[in-house]
């Protein structure tokens, strides 16, 4: 059932990438480049899949053996395959792809962290860095921040 299920999900999301691939690849293109100068990841022989699946797709990613974060997801990535909603918005949602392609890298690096928290603690930092220097999409809530940036301790406290 399980196997069916992925399958079906990928056709659904294959079936959203041609409308809209040109005008995110050149996104890609221009914004990896920028997250390889703002960290120490290496961006060589890095090709990025982007494909536009929606909210009940990106859930189901979310769930997915893959994947590697806190269950939920707006967006999301697995390897070097970025996961964005079907409302993804060119020149208003950027900082999300910007968010993505931080995983990427860190996919295509080999990075290793002590929690997830510590990997989307990276991300989010990135994005906001870029909504500050490019003025596109919205810095994230401190509180927010704060929380999805600590790893789990013995005492159950965030």
């Amino acid at each position: 059932q399980l196997r069916v299920f992925f399958g079906a999900l990928v056709v659904v999301l294959i079936a959203a990438l041609p409308a809209r691939a040109a005008p995110v690849d050149d996104l890609v293109a221009k914004y990896l480049p920028w997250v390889a100068a703002q960290t120490h990841y290496k961006v060589n022989y890095v090709r990025v899949h982007v494909v536009f699946a929606t909210a009940v797709a990106l859930k189901a990613i979310a769930h997915s053996p893959g994947y590697k974060g806190q269950g939920e997801a707006a967006s999301g990535t697995i390897g070097t395959t970025v996961f964005l909603p079907s409302t993804f918005q060119i020149g208003k949602n950027d900082d999300d792809l910007v968010h993505e392609l931080v995983h990427v890298l860190q996919n295509a690096n080999g990075a290793t962290f002590s929690c997830w928290q510590s990997m989307e603690a990276e991300a989010y930092s990135l994005q906001d860095r870029f909504v500050e220097e490019f003025g596109i999409g919205e810095k994230t809530d401190y509180l927010y921040l704060w929380m999805i940036s600590h790893c789990p301790n013995p005492y159950g406290l965030p």
